[in-house]
């Protein structure tokens, strides 16, 4: 079981390292691109980009790809776990997981306090909700659209991801005032722009140690706004007097939470909402050529970062565990060293080693070159009874000799070799019959130098049965 976790735990880790690396580069990628883009007028095109960006952080490209190529020992990547790597992942998770809980709590709140007002204070308007239901069906909108007027708010506001509403002020409307506002906020509807702000937002509280989300949420919100823009335009005789509307109501106070789109999102969005809506206005008839270009670039470049960060990550990982590992594992010893150490130890019957417990669930990686005619043991560390001691090695030579002979065991208490097996496969799990410290060996018995690679972890009774 702890195995288990610890393995949930460095793969989580591996996931937000690899998404934030990817999602990364996609966004200084649009950053920049994006600018030609605006100033042909696609805006359609550039609030799908964004979208994509902000999904780049949690659909697991890169990751899918990492466990493809997941292997054991030195012919591919694992998930070695090591104690630097278990204390490091779990410890840098533990922060991750309690700064995310803060944000969803801060997430939450003034929905719940919107939602409690609306609840207790909201009014229906029979006449608005007339209106709603003629523009809602020109539009194409097919849900049930509420609207509640509410003392509490300033701006008109789309409203609920299950249960969708418009949030009006409580004061009287123009018609013509009236009839933009709920073109615009029926258009978010129709859109889904609830839901995915809603995403947008849940995504921004697992990615808050990025120094850039900031500045994606806000990007994405200004193209939000202006394919809305870009929408009401078709089924309205005037641009100009749309963003009067707006222009009237963005001076009043605005009182906005992250479950809403509000119609105007401040001034300086606004002045970059209208000159977008001019270059669209104007823009030359080119979107299938340049849609197909753009797809092509970022399909490109998303296929070459998740490949080229993937390889990075698990080179780096290997190295990390292979460094850690061996640090602490390997003993090399000489064949004749060894049995001299061994007639002494019959003499004196006593253990000289050092005492070190291995924990369960946690596992150790071996890569081991072994020159010919020596053995390699790890140091020895205490097991208790009931405890599996899991071993999985390749043996590997220069020539790939199959004559090779190598002999892979565990010695007991009393230095007696408690299993030993020839070949170049090896994949055993010892009993633990007794409490006691025990050492791993591998040995060497061929012409020519032989790599042992694989790894071990140590089990618990109950975890195996």
């Amino acid at each position: 079981m702890v195995l288990i976790l610890n393995r949930i735990v460095i793969q989580s880790f591996a996931w937000i390292i690899l998404a934030t690396f990817l999602g990364t580069i996609m966004y200084l990628f649009w950053k920049v691109v994006g600018k030609f883009v605006e100033k042909c007028g696609y805006v359609d095109i550039n609030y799908f980009i964004w979208k994509i960006v902000i999904l780049s952080f949690v659909i697991p490209f890169s990751f899918m790809y990492i466990k493809k190529i997941e292997k054991i020992g030195m012919y591919g990547f694992d998930f070695y776990n090591t104690k630097l790597i278990v204390f490091t992942t779990n410890f840098l998770m533990c922060i991750w997981f309690v700064i995310f809980m803060i944000k969803i709590i801060k997430f939450v709140c003034p929905y719940i306090n919107i939602y409690q007002a609306m609840k207790m204070k909201g009014k229906t308007d029979d006449q608005i909700q007339e209106k709603v239901e003629i523009i809602a069906k020109k539009i194409g909108v097919k849900r049930n659209i509420q609207v509640v007027i509410l003392d509490q708010i300033k701006i008109p506001m789309a409203y609920g991801v299950l249960k969708a509403k418009i949030l009006l002020p409580n004061r009287v409307y123009r018609e013509k005032e009236l009839k933009y506002i709920l073109y615009h906020e029926l258009t978010h509807h129709k859109h889904k722009d609830l839901l995915w702000k809603l995403l947008e937002n849940i995504i921004h509280c697992m990615y808050w140690f990025h120094p850039c989300f900031k500045d994606i949420l806000y990007q994405i919100d200004q193209w939000r706004e202006t394919h809305c823009d870009m929408e009401v335009s078709r089924y309205i005789s005037s641009m100009k007097e749309y963003f009067s509307t707006i222009i009237q109501i963005a001076v009043e106070e605005r009182n906005n939470n992250a479950y809403m789109v509000g119609l105007c999102e401040g001034a300086q969005l606004l002045v970059v909402r209208m000159q977008r809506m001019e270059i669209y206005l104007e823009k030359k008839p080119l979107r299938r050529t340049v849609t197909v270009i753009i797809g092509m670039l970022v399909i490109t470049l998303s296929s070459v970062t998740v490949i080229a960060s993937t390889k990075g990550f698990a080179n780096g990982y290997e190295w990390v565990a292979n460094k850690t590992a061996s640090k602490e594992a390997e003993v090399i010893v000489n064949k004749k060293d060894y049995i001299e150490k061994q007639r002494k130890y019959n003499q004196n019957k006593k253990i000289v080693t050092k005492k070190e417990t291995l924990k369960p669930g946690t596992m150790e990686p071996i890569v081991w070159d072994v020159p010919s005619q020596q053995r390699a043991q790890t140091k020895s560390f205490y097991l208790q009874k009931g405890d599996n001691i899991n071993i999985t090695i390749s043996v590997e030579t220069e020539d790939d000799h199959e004559e090779t002979e190598v002999e892979i065991g565990m010695l007991e208490n009393d230095q007696k070799e408690q299993y030993v097996e020839k070949g170049s496969e090896f994949d055993h799990i010892f009993k633990i019959n007794k409490n006691g410290y025990y050492q791993l060996y591998m040995e060497n018995k061929s012409k020519d130098k032989v790599t042992f690679a694989g790894a071990y972890s140590v089990h618990e009774k109950d975890e195996e049965e």
